[in-house]
């Protein structure tokens, strides 16, 4: 018997003793191996054709077909059994993927074969989706209910329910889209604070140190939150946590005035939380979060949310520490992730120009042009070309501004310059 695996006419089957036989994954996920009973490969291969289009050898629709409804149930019973059997693992929001995946299901149809999905399957269902929810119209709700098809669709393709994962395009155009760059200058922090802590306004003494401290730290609005007393270690100056999105470890520094701000926070003695009210810990939407908008109102701010503070503490510290240091400081996995939240302000983009400057030409000149207001645009700071030897420029002259032009104006010190030679006027 003669086979030819590396044929796709030959493709899911293969020779074991004397017979051939055929291999697919089932509905429960698994893979499964049928014997044809033949070892003439053209009945194979009809046999084979005959389960892959849904029908076995009787007829009958095979197990091969992974509908919708049976796909989510399998991934969400999956996901709940390892949560329980690890609790590290558990996954917090299984409540959106439930949510998530239920809307799916109702608008592609919980009888679809989850391997015919294709790319106008996801531009309907966006469009569905802002059709029948007003929060969906915001670029990042929908892409927080594509990032969980994302999940749902690898572990599909981990267990070999599928061979490629058909959202995983569309979900990188939709993130190229969702790429928020709002952070606050140090006016605005300024103002913001001053709001949080104003008496006319009202708010909760707890809500300044709440701000100061996002910001400090760099820590997701969740983990403040969460901070207990026995993460803080003031001997060693360190927080020790577990982060709640990423699961993994993360230390973060006291300094000094994080720790004022410790110091002088009450502690409940019946509550483990550094942040609390009547010994409860404070949930994010709140009181919490109806006084932070108030606030970021009252200082004449707008479109600022509790997680630009993240983004507003890596980015003013993009001009003095490295992108290694930045992203172990605030607790990213990948440099990919913080370079998303450091936004390129002009001061840090000037720094890194000067430095650039001062490593390449020392103590270069650069000539300063006087513009004339009649000049044309291409010829900003070229001498005049004229005729005459009473200082006037040549052609020479020109020639030489021209090569300076193309070296950016930089012009580098003659070797020993004696004390009394000066930078020539521009004429």
């Amino acid at each position: 018997m003669k086979f030819r695996g590396k044929e796709y006419e030959n493709r899911n089957l293969y020779p074991r003793g004397r017979v051939y036989w055929v291999t697919f994954t089932g509905r429960d996920g698994k893979r499964k191996f049928v014997s044809t009973e033949t070892d003439d490969i053209v009945k194979a291969r009809e046999i084979r054709d005959a389960y892959l289009s849904g029908k076995g050898p009787s007829g009958n629709p095979s197990e091969l077909i992974l509908t919708v409804e049976k796909a989510i149930n399998l991934y969400l019973s999956e996901r709940e059994e390892l949560g329980e059997k690890i609790p590290e693992k558990k996954k917090r929001s299984l409540h959106d993927d439930r949510r998530v995946l239920g809307r799916f299901q109702n608008y592609i149809g919980k009888d679809r074969d989850i391997k015919t999905l294709d790319d106008s399957d996801f531009d309907g269902f966006e469009i569905w989706l802002i059709d029948n929810f007003p929060k969906a119209k915001s670029v990042h709700r929908r892409n927080r209910h594509f990032k969980i098809l994302n999940l749902f669709f690898n572990r599909c393709v981990r267990k070999r329910r599928m061979k490629f994962n058909p959202v995983l395009p569309f979900l990188d155009e939709l993130q190229s889209e969702d790429k928020r760059e709002r952070y606050a200058t140090v006016s605005e922090y300024v103002k913001l604070l001053a709001a949080c802590s104003a008496p006319a306004n009202g708010f909760n003494p707890l809500l300044r140190p709440i701000v100061e401290t996002l910001t400090i730290t760099g820590l997701r609005l969740g983990d403040v939150l969460s901070l207990a007393w026995d993460n803080v270690d003031f001997e060693a100056g360190e927080i020790r946590i577990v982060q709640m999105k990423t699961r993994k470890r993360h230390i973060v520094p006291v300094g000094e005035r994080l720790r004022n701000i410790l110091a002088t926070t009450q502690q409940h003695l019946d509550s483990p939380y550094i942040f609390n009210v009547a010994g409860k810990r404070i949930t994010q939407n709140g009181w919490l979060r109806g006084q932070f908008q108030k606030a970021v109102a009252a200082a004449g701010i707008k479109d600022f949310h509790f997680h630009d503070l993240r983004r507003t503490a890596m980015t003013h510290s993009g001009g003095n520490a490295s992108l290694d240091a930045i992203q172990k400081t605030f607790g990213h996995a990948t440099p990919a992730m913080t370079e998303r939240y450091m936004i390129p302000i002009t001061e840090n983009k000037r720094k890194v120009q000067d430095l650039l400057t001062s490593l390449l030409y020392g103590a270069s000149v650069t000539k300063k042009v006087t513009l004339a207001p009649s000049v044309a645009p291409s010829q900003i700071g070229a001498p005049a070309k004229t005729d005459g030897d009473e200082g006037e420029t040549t052609d020479a002259g020109v020639a030489e501004w021209q090569t300076r032009q193309t070296q950016n104006l930089v012009v580098p010190p003659t070797e020993n310059p004696s004390p009394d030679d000066k930078p020539s006027e521009p004429t």
